[in-house]
């Protein structure tokens, strides 16, 4: 089996180095059996050069692409088409995999299923923790489904090595018009068509925190987290999986939680008028809509209150800034039906 290593870049040049020595510390007799592609999306420092440099000084099998700046999702798009190798997987350019990727990799292509998900390693400032997605192996699909629609655990894709026939045979390509969340619905769409998927309990992959990422940039994208929040919505009453009343309340809340991720981010780079934008796009949009129709039914109050009370405390001006309060009514006339 040969693996296809795809990794868009822009603006890369801290990260290059570290990213590829990590993938390319492997024994001699495994290089022949994957290949890196990297794709520069137009970078504007000095991506090229220490590439270049890189390459010249190691002679591992390394594509390199370069494309005018469109985009991760289009890089990776033609990362795909590039791609010899029979399973794939993606990293971003300023994360990690570690020593004994490819063998822990390979050693479970075997049973030829069509997506692998592993667990990965997250570092925040030099505090390493795994994040182990399940609990054991042999979990069933719906049960991954579930899973994705309820959290965000499954939308990274770099945790993801596909089968690259049933990747090109699905059509499946990520959204160029997305730019917050193409993971997720990459992932999404191929969970949705394939029966032979395959969590593995163990971890090859090091996600590095990094707030200069373009998921944390300040570039809000409020209408694509909504439409991912829209596709899950859709996606549940389109499988066969089965939720409970305090699932789906959880799964309303969390699109709560996830408008305050955006205030959270404000709070860590201590930029005041990124936050008054945050609440005049959130205004302007009135996401809240189908929340504020959605029935609290068995939510107990106890819960309720927990949940209020954690962001009226850290952020009572939010709530007060977008209105909030009247969620909190409207949930809270609900339960007393």
């Amino acid at each position: 089996m040969k693996l296809s290593v795809i990794i868009p870049v822009y603006n890369g040049e801290k990260y290059i180095k570290d990213c590829l020595d990590s993938l390319v510390t492997q024994n001699k007799s495994d290089v022949k059996n994957f290949e890196i592609i990297i794709i520069d999306d137009g970078s504007t420092d000095n991506t090229q050069s220490v590439l270049n440099s890189y390459l010249q000084s190691d002679e591992r099998n390394i594509k390199k692409i370069y494309q005018t700046n469109q985009g991760v999702s289009i890089a990776r798009n033609n990362g795909i088409n590039q791609a010899t190798g029979d399973y794939l997987f993606f990293v971003d350019i300023d994360d990690l995999v570690t020593k004994n990727w490819f063998e822990l990799i390979n050693n479970n292509l075997k049973t030829e299923s069509d997506i692998y998900i592993y667990n990965y390693i997250r570092s925040t400032k030099g505090a390493i923790k795994i994040q182990q997605l399940f609990q054991k192996d042999g979990i069933e699909k719906n049960t991954i489904l579930k899973e994705y629609i309820l959290t965000d655990k499954l939308n990274m894709v770099c945790l993801n090595v596909i089968k690259a026939d049933f990747l090109r045979n699905s059509l499946v390509k990520f959204n160029k018009d997305i730019r917050i969340g193409e993971d997720a619905f990459f992932f999404g769409e191929l969970l949705r068509i394939t029966n032979r998927i395959e969590y593995i309990n163990n971890q090859y992959y090091i996600y590095r925190e990094n707030l200069e990422s373009v998921s944390f940039s300040k570039d809000l994208r409020l209408k694509d987290r909504d439409a991912l929040f829209t596709y899950k919505e859709l996606l549940l009453q389109d499988c066969e999986v089965k939720l409970t009343t305090q699932e789906i309340n959880t799964f309303y809340i969390g699109y709560l939680g996830n408008l305050f991720s955006l205030l959270r981010y404000s709070a860590q780079v201590d930029n005041y008028q990124y936050f008054l934008k945050v609440c005049g796009e959130l205004k302007k949009m009135n996401l809240n809509t189908r929340i504020l129709q959605y029935e609290f039914k068995n939510l107990s109050h106890r819960r309720l209150w927990q949940y209020t009370n954690y962001y009226t405390g850290r952020y009572k001006w939010v709530f007060i800034e977008l209105k909030l309060e009247i969620l909190i009514i409207n949930v809270y006339k609900a339960l007393r039906r």
